[in-house]
C-alpha cells in the first residue's frame, strides 16, 4: 500500500471504517445458521464467491464515483447523471425504502440488545439509542467517521475475543458434515446481502477527495476484511454448535459455552448495528442534502424523524422489518449500478482520475454481478409463491 503520511493515513482508515460499518451489520449473526444447514464446505464457497461478486459491484460503483467530478453526489444523484430522471427516481425509491427499513430495524434491534445487557424497557432503550445516534448524525461526517472507527475496532476485538475463547470447543466433525442439498439455496440471499455496502462508497470518497488513488484500495480492503470477519465468525459458530446452530448464532454459542458468550454476542451486535446505523444515516442525510439540495438541518430531521415516527406508531418486529426490505430491491439497485458504470465510461467527466482505477475485465465483472443479482431477485420472488 506504500507509505501513507499523517492526515492521508487517517483519511484512508476512516474511509475503510465507514465502508466496513455499512457492510457489517446484524446480518452476520444469521450467516452461521444458513451455512450449518447446507454444510460448511458449500457455505465457504458461498462466502468466497458472493464476497468476490460483491467486491466487483463495489469496484464498479467506485469507478462511477471516480469518473464523476462532483464529489457531493450520492447514489440517486449518480443515477440521475448517467441514467436520467427515470433512473434517479427508481434509485431514490430503492434507496429511501431500503435505508429507512434498515434504520428502523437497527433502532428496534439496538433496543433489544441494550435490554438484554442492562434490563429495563426495550422501547426506552430504542429511543435512547436513536437520540444518541441522531446527535452524532447532526454533528456530521467529521464526528461520525471517528465514532465509526472506534466502534469498528471494538467490533473486531469482540469477534477475536469470541474466537479465542471458543476455539477449544470447536469440533472438526461439525465443519465436515456432509452437504444437505435440500438447503442448497438457503445461504444465497443471507450471505449476498450481508456484503451489501454501496451506500457508504460516496461517503468514503469524500474522505479521500484529495487522495483518489487510495479509493480503490480502501474498497478492496474493506471488502476483504468483511469477508475475513464473516468466515472467522462462521468457523467459530458452526465449529462449536454444528447442526444446533441457531438463527441468531450467538444464542446457540451461549447455550453451548455459557453466558459470557451471550454477553460478547450482545456487545458484538451493538457495535455491528451501531456502525451500520451511523453509516446509513450519513448516506441518507447526504442524499437529501447533495442530490435534492435540502438544507442540512431539514435533511437531518428527515433522516431521523421517519424511523422515529414509524417506531413510535408500533412497528417493533426486527426480523419482520429486515424481511420486508427484501432482496429484490437490492438486486435492482445492483443492476442499475452496472448500467451506470457503462454509461459513466462514455459520459463521465473525471476520466483522468479513473486511469488508475479502471477495472480490468469489466465485461466479465458486469456479467457476474448481473447474473448473481438477477438470480437473487428471482429466488426472492419465488419464495413469495412457493
Amino acid at each position: 500500500m506504500g507509505i501513507l503520511k499523517g492526515r492521508e493515513r487517517a483519511n484512508f482508515f476512516e474511509a475503510v471504517a465507514v465502508m466496513l460499518g455499512t457492510i457489517v451489520g446484524a446480518g452476520v449473526l444469521g450467516i452461521p445458521y444458513a451455512v450449518a444447514r447446507v454444510g460448511f464446505g458449500i457455505g465457504l464457497v458461498y462466502l468466497l464467491g458472493l464476497g468476490i461478486v460483491s467486491l466487483l459491484l463495489h469496484v464498479l460503483l467506485g469507478e462511477v464515483i471516480i469518473r464523476t467530478k462532483d464529489t457531493t453526489t450520492q447514489l440517486a444523484g449518480l443515477a440521475g447523471t448517467y441514467l436520467g430522471r427515470p433512473g434517479k427516481m427508481i434509485m431514490s425509491g430503492l434507496f429511501f425504502f431500503g435505508t429507512y427499513s434498515a434504520l428502523l430495524a437497527y433502532v428496534i434491534g439496538e433496543g433489544e440488545v441494550l435490554t438484554a445487557l442492562f434490563g429495563g424497557s426495550t422501547f426506552v432503550w430504542s429511543l435512547l439509542f436513536l437520540a444518541i445516534g441522531s446527535f452524532f448524525l447532526h454533528r456530521g461526517l467529521k464526528t461520525v467517521k471517528v465514532v465509526e472507527f472506534i466502534m469498528m475496532i471494538g467490533l473486531f476485538c469482540v469477534v477475536f475475543g469470541i474466537a479465542f475463547f471458543s476455539a477449544p470447543a470447536i469440533t472438526l466433525t461439525n465443519l465436515t458434515t456432509p452437504p444437505d442439498w435440500v438447503y442448497l439455496l438457503l445461504p444465497y440471499g443471507v450471505i449476498l446481502f450481508a456484503f451489501h455496502g454501496t451506500a457508504a462508497l460516496p461517503v468514503a470518497r469524500t474522505l479521500l477527495a484529495r487522495e483518489p488513488r487510495l479509493f480503490k484500495r480502501a474498497i478492496i480492503i474493506a471488502s476483504a476484511l468483511s469477508m475475513a470477519l464473516y468466515i472467522l465468525f462462521t468457523i467459530v459458530a458452526v465449529g462449536v454448535t454444528g447442526l444446533a446452530t441457531t438463527e441468531v448464532a450467538t444464542v446457540g454459542l451461549g447455550e453451548a459455552l455459557g453466558p459470557w458468550v451471550v454477553l460478547f454476542g450482545n456487545v458484538f451486535a451493538f457495535f455491528a448495528m451501531g456502525t451500520s446505523f451511523l453509516a446509513l444515516g450519513t448516506a441518507l442525510h447526504e442524499t437529501y442534502e447533495w442530490d435534492y439540495r435540502v438544507p442540512p438541518n431539514i435533511a437531518w430531521l428527515l433522516t431521523v424523524l421517519v424511523p422515529l415516527g414509524i417506531f413510535v406508531v408500533g412497528v417493533r418486529s426486527f426480523v419482520g422489518v429486515i424481511s420486508f426490505a427484501g432482496a429484490l430491491f437490492i438486486s435492482i439497485e445492483a443492476i442499475l449500478i452496472v448500467l451506470m458504470y457503462w454509461r459513466a465510461r462514455i459520459a463521465g467527466d473525471g476520466a483522468r482520475q479513473a486511469r488508475g482505477f479502471a477495472l480490468r475485465h469489466a465485461v466479465v465483472a458486469s456479467i457476474a454481478v448481473i447474473g448473481v443479482f438477477v438470480a437473487a431477485a428471482l429466488y426472492s420472488l419465488s419464495t413469495l409463491f412457493i
